[in-house]
């Protein structure tokens, strides 16, 4: 038997808490397979089956694949793929920490590749992954390269504009063009080029562009490119004019119907990949940015780099590189609890890795939802409680005396189960007791 059984055993002791018979978990232990690819789910049945006929088609063949299912049940497609699959359904909620953990207790290969369920790997994703983390016995990890799922193409709108204030009773000085529609794949919420963000209306999204803008919109299934706008009364009789790719524009006049749908075939051409996360690299405020998000993929991102921290979508770690028995902290039930475990690594004095060769493409916040009361409130909370264990002191105290004095600022993004009283104590007491533990394993 492996000795690697021997390392697990304490490990298997915390599956059987879940009701997962021993006998199960020591038979996958004695098959030992290189990587256990670890796949957390809640309510994901959509992207199952995608998933996984793309990781049967893997040409690294020796892996297992462990899936938490944090919600309801999955679709009985993976026995058709021909995949090597244990399925733990722990009966409540875990979250990604809680859940991480439960698989990477059952996992029984050297290493582990945490994916997310609404990622869909290239077929050498994970032989690259592989072969990265075999160049050193110091490389504790390895992220892949992580683009948005739909292709994107930049289209330029420019149009006649109006002022709000000038035109009726309001305070909006700004000055106006038309209104558009974002997609629920869109990422113009984030990179649109002169317009004026965001707007929420009957969980729709919708941007005001300026005179002139760019928005990056996403390709369908068939090359299509979807757009929706309105616009105020006062522009009846202007012209619009829609430039996608290095397409002639398109010449609209603005009629009294005050709202428009227009498709283009793009066909792929001008659309371009977008990096999702290149890598993360923390900023001198200590917060984590993705590495080139919002950005063409390009040349730029192909060359393999050392990091400070990498995002659990796509990473592989080497479970002996652990010196605690588990790799996440469940308090962070989602968000940040990556980054954790990167500075463990690393303090720990492993190397994490990029390896552009290895290619996911990402749906992005399939689960929790772009700026939703549960997003906002996990990542601000976690955020902070990850500076208390990991930053500076110098950081530390000035987030003590600065952010965690603000956390009314979030309000507008709240509701009444993530609240800001919530996240206001949980925020002080996590970040207090994290203080202390660093205090007290610093002795």
């Amino acid at each position: 038997m492996p000795t690697y059984l021997g390392h697990c055993r304490g490990l298997v002791d915390k599956a059987a808490d879940y009701g997962f018979g021993e006998e199960m978990i020591e038979e996958k232990l004695k098959r030992s397979p290189c990587v256990s690819v670890v796949v957390l789910d809640f309510n994901g049945s959509a992207y199952w089956s995608a998933l996984c006929s793309a990781l049967s088609r893997q040409s690294y063949r020796d892996f297992e694949v462990v899936v938490v299912v944090n919600g309801e049940p999955l679709p009985d497609v993976a026995e058709s793929e021909g995949l090597d699959l244990l399925i733990l359904s722990p009966g409540e909620n875990l979250g990604f920490a809680g859940g991480a953990n439960l698989a990477w207790s059952a996992a029984s290969g050297e290493f582990v590749a945490f994916l997310n369920n609404d990622a869909l790997p290239e077929k050498d994703w994970l032989q690259h992954l592989v072969n990265s983390i075999e160049t050193s016995n110091d490389v504790g990890a390895v992220a892949s390269k992580v683009l948005f799922q739909n292709r994107y193409g930049a289209l330029n709108v420019e149009s006649s504009t109006f002022v709000p204030s000038s035109i009726e009773e309001s305070s909006d000085d700004r000055e106006l063009g038309i209104r558009v529609k974002l997609s629920s794949k869109s990422v113009s919420l984030f990179t649109a080029c002169g317009t004026y963000g965001p707007e929420y209306e009957n969980d729709e999204v919708w941007t005001w562009t300026s005179r002139s803008s760019v928005l990056d919109v996403p390709e369908d299934e068939n090359g299509i490119i979807a757009l929706e706008f309105s616009y105020h009364p006062s522009l009846v009789g202007t012209v619009c004019r829609l430039k996608w790719g290095e397409s002639e524009p398109i010449r609209v006049v603005l009629t009294s119907e005050l709202h428009k749908k227009y498709e283009f075939n793009a066909n792929g051409v001008g659309a371009r990949y977008l990096v999702n996360n290149a890598g993360s690299e923390i900023e001198k405020d200590w917060h984590v940015t993705e590495r080139g998000i919002y950005q063409s993929d390009s040349l730029k991102f192909d060359h393999s780099i050392d990091l400070e921290v990498a995002s659990a979508c796509s990473l592989l770690v080497r479970k002996s590189a652990l010196s605690r028995e588990l790799p996440f902290d469940e308090g962070y039930f989602a968000y940040y609890e990556d980054v954790d475990l990167s500075r463990t690594l690393r303090r720990s004095g492993y190397k994490i890795l990029y390896q552009p060769q290895s290619r996911v493409y990402h749906a992005r916040s399939a689960t929790a939802g772009t700026q939703s009361p549960f997003q906002v409130y996990h990542a601000t909370r976690n955020r902070l409680w990850m500076i208390a264990s990991h930053a500076p002191w110098k950081v530390v105290w000035r987030v003590a005396s600065h952010d965690l004095l603000r956390l009314d600022e979030y309000s507008n993004f709240l509701d009444a189960e993530f609240s800001t009283p919530r996240l206001k104590l949980d925020s002080w007491v996590g970040f207090i007791s994290r203080i202390w533990r660093r205090l007290c394993d610093a002795d």
